[in-house]
């Protein structure tokens, strides 16, 4: 199964979230799946990249060539590197590669990729796929917190709320998505 992860790719990402992260990615290549990732040899995403290749894994990495800022970022080796025109298209391929996907610790780009899914996963725009959102340290317990109120609020559909799933172990985590079955 091929998992993709987003998550954060800033150099000043210290503990717990590395640890969290290397163990996701040690984990992944164990049970003898493959990472999905944005292709950078930075912060949680070099860790977790490093993680599953040192542990025997697969890695494919997608980069937006054109885009300004990346630029000057190193890029992972990976095992299957594929270069893109854009961050769209970048999302694209990684949607299409992934089989489920995991958002661990991460900012804007990792909420803007993780909401996407969600979005398709609702739309039923793609097949459904399991979707974690990887709870480090309670970094994402805002997010819980905020779709439960949404639910009360009747902004969300109930129903909707399970088109994600919460976890603080990988190994739940991982056992969810090897176990996924859709609610649709």
């Amino acid at each position: 199964m091929r998992i993709c992860v987003f998550c954060a790719s800033s150099t000043r990402v210290g503990e717990p979230y590395v640890s969290a992260m290397r163990e996701l990615g040690t984990e992944i290549a164990r049970r003898g799946h493959e990472l999905v990732f944005g292709g950078y040899d930075t912060g949680l995403m070099g860790v977790t990249a490093h993680a599953v290749h040192d542990a025997g894994g697969f890695v494919h990495g997608v980069i937006p060539i054109t885009v300004g800022e990346f630029k000057a970022r190193s890029i992972y080796d990976a095992d299957d590197l594929r270069e893109v025109e854009s961050l769209t298209i970048r999302k694209e391929v990684m949607k299409d590669l992934a089989d489920a996907f995991i958002a661990g610790p991460g900012s804007y780009g990792t909420f803007d990729e993780l909401f996407e899914v969600l979005v398709e996963q609702k739309l039923e725009i793609d097949r459904p796929k399991a979707v974690c959102v990887f709870n480090v340290n309670g970094c994402y317990d805002w997010l819980v917190k905020r779709c439960d109120e949404m639910v009360e609020e009747n902004l969300v559909p109930e129903p909707d709320i399970v088109l994600w799933h919460e976890e603080t172990k990988v190994d739940r985590m991982l056992d969810y998505i090897e176990n996924f079955k859709s609610h649709w």
